[in-house]
């Protein structure tokens, strides 16, 4: 008897250190430093350069740079470097004139740090560290037919293969409401062999192609799905090598981009989260197609809750950690978080800031 009631409550302590172990971490900001305020408009997207310099594109076409001395922010260059003085001017205004300027996305440094864009009208463009005006398009069209909305890149080790995605064939990034309410699986994922320039598609199913993250070695690359609210684990060797699968079937909100921590995980950036109305009309074909053609995007954003939250992943999909603001005025609409130096910085394509939050300040919570 009393050697099953030790068993007992050796099999209850041990659920309970089971318990605990699996339950996700969650730490809280309650401030945020916003650098750039009023000049980084919509800043997705981040990289660093060797010196520790930040490098981001925002709405105006432009890549900005930030100075990792002095916190100066500069002009460092444009996807669309020659155009006149009166074009120039429109860039940044209004959403409709990206098509003209650029929007650059995704930011890739090789070895020797030229600069690496997904714009998401211009298609791959490369930009030389050493003429930061002479950009050259790398590639822009599949078969003849040009890229909806180029979003993310990661290119290999040996520089030998680029992988990037498309987002959408069926609308421009400034209709990117619709490509969430479309949900359709028209997303791709594109691998260019910049040895012989065959370019393939990886994955040619993707719901709203979003941010891409490469594993330790190369192993296998990460791919969000932004409006199905998943994430695809891509192999790139092994065993199953070309082959994908669904890693998190519902990452808990709309997933942008996605990036390493250089430890094996990956923090993604929840955009937003659904709710109950979006669910509906995605769940009643009529009813979605009635809110493509009748209703303004305006009003379709209303829809989507904003999230100042992040989540850190391992490489088997399991929630690590959960960081997120303490609300929506604090920060909302993450794009992207990075790991730099002690600090995490928040992209979005809404604010008009990066924000920067030390990782010591981070408040830990019980849920």
């Amino acid at each position: 008897m009393l050697k099953s009631l030790v068993l007992l409550a050796v099999i209850i302590v041990c659920l309970a250190f089971a318990a605990e172990a699996s339950r996700e971490k969650v730490r809280v900001f309650d401030s945020v430093e916003k650098i750039g305020l009023g000049t980084l408009t919509g800043p997705e997207s981040m990289v660093w350069d060797n010196q520790g310099n930040l490098y981001t594109g925002i709405a105006d076409g432009s890549i900005k740079r930030v100075d990792a001395t002095t916190g100066a922010i500069t002009t460092y260059a444009y996807s669309v470097p020659h155009l006149s003085e009166e074009d120039r001017a429109l860039c940044g205004t209004a959403v409709t004139f990206e098509i003209l300027c650029g929007r650059p996305l995704g930011l890739f440094f090789d070895r020797a740090e030229n600069l690496w864009v997904a714009d998401a009208y211009k298609g791959i463009l490369k930009i030389p560290r050493d003429n930061t005006t002479n950009v050259q398009t790398i590639v822009n069209n599949y078969n003849g037919i040009s890229f909806k909305m180029t979003n993310a890149l990661y290119l290999t080790n040996d520089e030998s293969t680029l992988y990037f995605t498309d987002t959408t064939r069926t609308y421009p990034r400034y209709m990117f409401v619709n490509i969430v309410v479309a949900n359709a699986p028209d997303g791709r994922l594109f691998k260019l062999n910049l040895r012989t320039n065959k370019l393939s598609v990886a994955i040619d199913d993707l719901k709203f192609a979003n941010g891409i993250a490469v594993g330790n070695n190369e192993e296998f690359l990460l791919v969000n799905e932004c409006s199905a609210r998943r994430i695809r684990k891509y192999y790139l060797k092994g065993k199953k090598e070309g082959r994908n699968e669904v890693l998190v079937e519902d990452i808990g909100g709309y997933n942008d981009n996605i990036r390493p921590d250089g430890l094996g995980n990956f923090y993604v950036g929840l955009f937003s989260f659904t709710s109950e109305e979006l669910s509906a009309i995605l769940d009643y074909p009529k009813l979605q197609a009635l809110t493509l053609q009748f209703i303004p995007q305006t009003a379709t954003l209303g829809l989507i809750q904003p999230s100042g939250l992040i989540k850190k992943i391992d490489s088997r999909g399991r929630v690590l950690e959960v960081i997120k603001s303490a609300n929506s005025s604090v920060l909302a609409n993450v794009a992207e978080a990075d790991i730099h130096d002690g600090y995490l910085y928040i992209g979005s394509v809404l604010n008009n800031y990066l924000g920067k939050v030390k990782l010591s300040d981070l408040k830990n919570v019980r849920e």
